[in-house]
């Protein structure tokens, strides 16, 4: 952004100056080039030196007064490009400071994003622990006793059988059924 107002200011500078080459140079020197011809025309030293510092002064005066405006146009142009480049650079110091904000808060959430991310892991870890503990001490405390009391009962199933079988067992189950439904 800064070169392309230094560019324009180098535009309008040139451009200044080719107009002035073209346009006023050129009708100075036709000024001059009737003076000239008038100063031909004129006799006697007196007359000619009076005329030849009269075009010299206003040679001069008209060169002052071309330069002085140039100076004029190019502080008000330089001025205006020294605003223009503070508020560029305020503007980028303001983004500057936005960005490095953001960086900051950008980086603390993603810190504190891995360290949830550690707690969960360390607590998922931990349950897994815990529910293998948990299984382990279910295996040992209720399904290995169940275990074991499920192979005596194979084991003494024919003798609960043989037991069963017999008459005075059976009548007296019998009585226990018919006892329970008069109860009802």
């Amino acid at each position: 952004m800064q070169q392309k107002i230094i560019w324009f200011i180098l535009f309008l500078v040139s451009a200044s100056f080719v107009y002035y080459w073209n346009i006023i140079r050129d009708a100075d020197k036709d000024i001059l080039n009737d003076l000239e011809y008038n100063d031909e025309l004129l006799s006697g030293d007196v007359t000619q030196t009076t005329e030849v510092y009269s075009r010299l002064e206003k040679k001069w005066i008209g060169s002052s007064q071309h330069i002085r405006d140039l100076q004029i146009v190019f502080e008000e142009l330089n001025d205006k490009l020294d605003a223009e480049i503070k508020s560029t650079k305020d503007r980028f110091e303001d983004i500057e400071g936005d960005l490095a904000d953001h960086t900051r808060k950008q980086n603390k959430k993603n810190e504190e994003f891995d360290d949830t991310i550690d707690q969960n892991h360390r607590d998922l870890k931990n349950s897994i622990k815990n529910v293998k503990r948990d299984i382990k001490t279910v295996q040992k405390k209720r399904i290995e006793p169940l275990e074991t009391d499920i192979k005596l009962v194979k084991e003494n199933s024919e003798k609960l059988n043989q037991i069963l079988d017999l008459d005075m067992i059976k009548k007296a189950i019998a009585k226990a059924i018919e006892k329970s439904e008069n109860e009802q």
